[in-house]
């Protein structure tokens, strides 16, 4: 019964662990199109591991990555289990890029949550599948919770 338990246990916090995992993010980048070193007006969509990014936000130093190459970073989209924010992502939230959160990006029919900060606030837009209430409710509990964090945003 002992084993069970224990082995129950670590189930439940490798769940958690992977709903809250970074490793599966990338960071959203809109690079201009050059032609013989002059920019042509198009613009290329790049998506590259945010690793570095998420790290500068968790480490002890102060400020953050906000660009890769001299190109700004426009978005962090993050693939999880659940797509409810949780504390632990007001850090990444509190930097001002957008936070797209999905179950699978590729999927039609995949829950996916963007939180952005616009006005002084914390918004969210929710697509896909009808929340339960149970689920809008954790939602609306995350944004509130958000909105009540100091952060350096607006100033």
């Amino acid at each position: 019964m002992r084993r069970l338990l224990i082995g129950l246990a670590a189930l439940m916090i490798g769940q958690t662990a992977m709903a809250d995992n970074v490793a599966d993010c990338e960071v959203f980048l809109r690079q201009p199109v050059m032609l013989d070193g002059e920019e042509t007006g198009a613009f290329m969509d790049t998506y590259v591991p945010a690793t570095d990014f998420i790290a500068s936000i968790y480490d002890e130093e102060d400020g953050y990555i906000t660009d890769i190459e001299d190109q700004p970073i426009k978005a962090l989209f993050c693939t999880r289990q659940s797509v409810m924010p949780t504390l632990r992502d007001f850090p990444l939230v509190a930097t001002g890029i957008p936070f797209v959160v999905s179950t699978d990006f590729d999927a039609a029919e995949s829950k996916i949550v963007t939180i952005y900060y616009k006005e002084g606030k914390f918004h969210q837009v929710y697509k896909g599948p009808e929340l339960s209430k149970k689920d809008q409710a954790k939602l609306d509990d995350a944004m509130n919770i958000f909105n009540l964090q100091p952060h350096g945003l607006g100033k």
